[in-house]
């Protein structure tokens, strides 16, 4: 699931997201999240409300939310969450929009506050949205669903696993005795055969059409064609993908620099730093490149040098 949507999925279900550097969204506690089938759904973003505030660090349960959503250890969750926080206040402090899916955009104003814009909810999820309650009951249910299937998954196997050792021995012995007679009717037919009337072997002779391999003939290269020996320029780009502070470049560099030998760091200001990926590649070559790193890394934008 994108990160992006479980900002309004926890938003929905508590009321309140608290996103550090940026402010706190909510919704007042006594609106009822509506059914997709309801025809005012698309009015509850209308309902949410954003404060710029200071927040120092994210909530301990929106990071578990997180964590249980995609699966992930509580470490990696904490860093996407950093991750996209930062991205969106470049984007903001470079007069660029930061779109939250389901909840609205912020953009940056001359002055410097950040101002909020209502977007579409997520109807998609609306549909199957449960209270605490019908969660629990959910999930119980869901558990013993899993311990009945498990056990009856378990005998249904056993019996599979007799019937399969039965097969093999049933294909064993029949296999085995159809080799027998052969063996024996050969034997006896070669012993009469050999008593009645010996023969000499006839060797054939050798087909000189087929002793010729495939590998030994020699054909004259085509004059008429030219041959392209000119190979494309290669030369090392530098592919950016990630701009901002230093304690966030270099613990990025060391989470990522085992698995990725070509992966550097620099900086001109000393104010914004740069994560890149050093490649040699051929100038063709250079946007496949830019779009596989854009996928591998969850960016949105990667600038060639």
């Amino acid at each position: 699931m994108k990160l992006t949507l479980l900002f309004a999925k926890f938003l929905y279900q508590h009321k309140q997201l608290n996103l550090p550097g940026i402010g706190v969204f909510s919704i007042d506690p006594s609106v009822t999240i509506p059914e997709i089938t309801d025809k005012n759904s698309h009015e509850l973003v209308q309902q949410i409300r954003f404060t710029q505030k200071s927040i120092a660090k994210p909530d301990e349960e929106f990071i578990e939310f997180i964590r249980t959503q995609t699966g992930k250890i509580r470490p990696l969750a904490e860093s996407d969450l950093e991750s996209f926080l930062s991205d969106g206040k470049i984007l903001l402090n470079i007069g660029k929009p930061f779109h939250l899916e389901g909840i609205g955009t912020l953009q940056k104003s001359r002055a410097g506050a950040y101002e909020f814009y209502p977007g579409l909810p997520l109807l998609e999820k609306l549909e199957n949205f449960l209270t605490e309650k019908e969660t629990k009951a959910s999930a119980s249910k869901k558990g013993y669903e899993q311990e009945y299937n498990s056990s009856a998954k378990s005998g249904n196997s056993g019996r599979a696993i007799w019937i399969v050792l039965a097969i093999l021995v049933g294909l064993g012995a029949i296999i085995w005795g159809g080799y027998s007679l052969y063996n024996n009717n050969t034997d006896n037919e070669g012993s009469r055969a050999a008593g009645a009337n010996p023969v000499q072997p006839v060797i054939p002779a050798p087909d000189t059409a087929q002793s010729i391999k495939p590998d030994s003939v020699i054909t004259a290269p085509d004059s008429a064609v030219p041959v392209n020996t000119a190979l494309p320029a290669v030369k090392t780009y530098k592919f950016i993908f990630r701009l901002a502070s230093r304690n966030y470049v270099m613990k990025r560099y060391n989470d990522l620099k085992p698995a990725n030998p070509n992966l550097y760091w620099d900086t001109k200001d000393s104010f914004r730093y740069r994560l890149y990926m050093a490649i040699p590649a051929a100038p063709a070559d250079t946007s496949r490149i830019r779009d596989s790193l854009q996928l591998y890394y969850g960016t949105k934008k990667v600038i060639i040098e």
